[in-house]
């Protein structure tokens, strides 16, 4: 098995975000990821139109600076 951490880009159209994050937070198990990254994965891997919307709720505040919820959401 490879070492590098790989998951789909969320697509509303293929799955909803409840199941895309439970995936994502299976990917985390298998890779061991530890609990620093996992916020930078999951921004990443959100693709670029939920990151815009994310960006769009949270301003003025930086997305970087939150951290991940259980949930797949940030506080």
């Amino acid at each position: 098995m490879s070492n590098l951490f790989t998951v789909e880009i969320f697509n509303p159209e293929v799955t909803s975000w409840e199941r895309w994050v439970k995936r994502l937070e299976t990917a985390f198990k298998v890779f061991n990821t530890q609990e620093e990254v996992k916020l930078h994965y999951l921004l990443h891997y959100m693709g670029t139109t939920t990151y815009n919307v994310l960006c769009d709720k949270l301003a003025p505040e930086d997305p970087e600076k939150k951290t991940v919820q259980r949930n797949g959401t940030t506080s």
